[in-house]
């Protein structure tokens, strides 16, 4: 992955990718990493590659007195995130909708059992649900999120 400010270029290394398979279509693919340290604070182009092939940029800012990143919302619209990842009791849920409404979570095993399911309001833009596995045994989870026709759907692992 690759970090862009003005002509300062940042390369970083990336973890617990939901999928190593090729020709995925339209699947989103997830991954994780840590920015480098000492990185200053600023707005940022990420590029991802993998086989070769990159990534559509997406800008956000960063700010480490702040310990995170801001998303600009733009050239990403698409996105369920889930962390910390892996996990031992709860996790914060972020993503993005094109109009806020109702939406259902579904917490799934990998035998497609529906585990947990929750229903909460949305706002349009980004958004930020925190969700708690406590009595849910270890193992790997698919986090399903759904909202009228769109459907988001990240992997999470609970310790």
């Amino acid at each position: 992955m690759r970090l862009t400010s003005g002509a300062n270029v940042y390369y970083v290394r990336t973890f617990n990718w939901n999928s190593t398979g090729v020709q995925q279509g339209s699947a989103p693919d997830t991954t994780q990493f840590t920015v480098p340290p000492g990185l200053p604070a600023g707005t940022y182009s990420l590029v991802v590659t993998a086989n070769g092939i990159g990534s559509d940029p997406y800008m956000f800012k960063y700010n480490p007195c702040l310990s995170g990143m801001e998303d600009l919302g733009y050239l990403n619209k698409a996105q369920l995130i889930a962390y910390p990842n892996p996990t031992d009791g709860e996790a914060r849920l972020s993503f993005q909708v094109e109009e806020g409404g109702r939406y259902s979570i579904k917490v799934t095993d990998v035998f497609g059992r529906i585990i947990k399911e929750e229903e909460d309001e949305a706002l349009q833009g980004a958004n930020s649900r925190l969700v708690s596995f406590e009595g849910v045994s270890k193992g790997v989870y698919l986090i399903i999120l759904q909202k009228g026709e769109e459907a988001f759907t990240t992997r999470l692992v609970l310790q």
